[in-house]
């Protein structure tokens, strides 16, 4: 096997962790949305927002690694392909701002409401998130030229943010600032602070370059070697969260959910080779997930056309299942079309002469 084919097989490695990731994120969702209040508890219910927590988790995390591997040559950390980056990083931020803007309360609320609007138009949610981390990346790269030396002061500063979590969450994000303090705390609503979510991004950055570094051996023990590192790292992590816990220190959940993505990471390293073979409609999806994420919280959570507002909190369990199931097909067939016209516009613009 060739080192393009081995590089191939780790990128379907993070493939299916971004699928695991869409599927988490688009029925989780959808059920918040419809559930109602009478099953919102027990050990079911527990269990299922405990796996719904490591979404976010998840998409962050591989953030971080996928800048990891774009960057991994000289090539990916040339100026076109740093302004590539930069400019999908001020997509992602723009359109976070744009998925709060308060069109309707701006046109037909009163004063009240309109200023209420505008305090939540500033809301940092996850696509702001991951957007200002990467171009933090991409200047943290500029600084410090040497790779090893650079992947040290990326797992710091990660490992910092998430610790300083509980202590950001006492800013008050009050005032003339408030813009800007909703990128340290989430005491003004924020659901995704940079303190302490981007450290789940930088972390990712950090230990991106375990899953594509090469060693001596046969492939197998490579990945064998790789496994083990994840699953270690992944339980340390987790043990020094139930140690936190202990403690009462509030970034358990935290480290705990980061430790289980990488278990998660590596359980799939051995299999590389077989999911490479996996459908290439199936895995083209996990290509979209921008896309699919921006049209399932219109469909879910949209204002006067979401389902919280045609149908709300008031089914239970099974036909909750059945409208999760809906978003799946109807979110994964949109993200397959687009996935088609963008083949098919690739193609032509290679056909066209000159």
């Amino acid at each position: 096997m060739n080192a393009l084919h081995q590089t191939g097989s780790r990128a379907r490695t993070l493939d299916v962790l971004r699928l695991f990731a869409i599927f988490q994120m688009v029925q989780g969702h959808t059920i918040d949305a419809v559930l109602a209040p009478a099953y919102r508890s027990g050990f079911i219910h527990d269990l299922w927002q405990s796996a719904r927590g490591l979404t976010s988790v998840a998409f962050l995390f591989l953030a971080g690694v996928g800048f990891a591997f774009a960057t991994r040559t000289e090539r990916g950390r040339g100026p076109e392909a740093r302004a590539r980056r930069m400019r999908r990083a001020a997509l992602l931020i723009a359109l976070g701002y744009g998925m709060r803007a308060p069109f309707l309360a701006l046109a037909l609320g009163d004063a009240a409401a309109k200023i209420t609007a505008l305090q939540q138009a500033v809301i940092v949610d996850v696509l702001q998130c991951i957007g200002v981390t990467l171009l933090l990346l991409d200047g943290l790269a500029l600084l410090i030229r040497e790779p090893r030396e650079r992947t040290k002061a990326t797992l710091m500063m990660g490992a910092l943010l998430v610790m300083l979590g509980p202590l950001a969450a006492e800013i008050d994000a009050g005032g003339p600032l408030r813009p800007l303090l909703a990128y340290a705390t989430s005491n003004g609503g924020s659901l995704f602070p940079l303190i302490p979510w981007a450290g789940h991004v930088l972390l990712g950055a950090g230990i991106g370059p375990m899953f594509f570094e090469h060693g001596d051996e046969a492939l197998g023990m490579q990945r064998a070697r790789r496994s083990l590192r994840l699953a270690l790292l992944g339980g340390a992590l987790i043990a020094l969260g139930v140690w936190l816990a202990a403690s009462g220190h509030p970034a358990l959940g935290q480290l705990a959910r980061l430790g289980c993505v990488l278990w998660l990471a590596a359980l799939l390293v051995p299999f590389e080779s077989a999911l490479a073979r996996w459908p290439g409609w199936l895995l083209a999806l996990a290509q979209h997930s921008l896309l699919i994420y921006l049209l399932h919280v219109v469909l879910a959570y949209g204002q006067g056309v979401g389902l919280s507002a045609w149908v709300g909190r008031t089914l239970a369990p099974g036909p909750a299942l059945v409208v999760a199931a809906a978003m799946l097909a109807l979110s994964a067939g949109a993200a397959l079309a687009y996935d088609l016209v963008q083949r098919r516009g690739s193609l032509a613009a290679r056909a066209a002469p000159g």
